[in-house]
């Protein structure tokens, strides 16, 4: 998955002393670890993973409201969309929802079009959709969402000299893996609110 912030953003945001060995290879991690927990904690992933379109199924009766179709997730592009009769429906044939600005979490179709969504067997994944899968294609204006994964990333990192077990990393004994605290700090709980995604479905 993409990475929310850099390790230079963090040892930056630290400021350590000029004497102090960082453990940059842990810090790479727990930004790993941490733009997860941003993703899961959201219910959205913020930037594709690579540049490759990814293509989801959609059922053509229970994800379809009239001429809309409603995503299960997040898109910043679309590429191609194709019926369940197998036929691709163009750009100039639907809009997006909402119009004006990404992430889209619908499709329309156009009154002018003259088509409806449809299927040539079964209604299941008959409808399928090719496009970035995210917030946003680029990690570009995502300034917030990099700021809440430094501060997260720095909680997690400074967690290594906590006496309160409650609230830093946990090594499981025997298998080095490492346990993270459930809760996230409330600074970034309150950077992220806004960010976190409405459940949109057919009715």
């Amino acid at each position: 998955m993409a990475s929310y912030c850099a390790s230079s953003d963090v040892t930056d945001y630290i400021d350590f002393d000029s004497d102090v060995t960082v453990d940059t290879a842990l810090i790479a991690d727990l930004i790993t670890r941490a733009s997860k927990r941003i993703d899961d904690y959201c219910g959205r992933t913020f930037v594709a993973f690579d540049s490759d379109y990814t293509t989801r199924y959609f059922d053509a009766l229970r994800d379809i409201w009239g001429p809309e179709l409603f995503f299960d997730r997040d898109v910043s592009i679309l590429s191609t969309v194709t019926n369940g009769d197998g036929v691709v429906v163009t750009t100039d044939q639907y809009v997006t929802l909402p119009t004006n600005e990404t992430p889209w979490y619908g499709i329309r179709l156009k009154a002018s079009s003259g088509v409806a969504w449809t299927y040539a067997s079964d209604p299941e994944e008959a409808i399928s959709i090719a496009g970035h899968w995210s917030y946003n294609s680029t990690s570009d204006n995502l300034t917030a969402v990099t700021d809440a994964c430094v501060r997260m990333v720095t909680w997690m990192y400074r967690q290594r000299e906590s006496q309160a077990d409650l609230d830093r990393p946990l090594m499981v004994e025997g298998t080095g893996n490492i346990l993270m605290p459930t809760r996230l700090p409330d600074d970034v709980r309150a950077i992220l609110n806004p960010y976190r995604r409405a459940k949109v479905w057919a009715a």
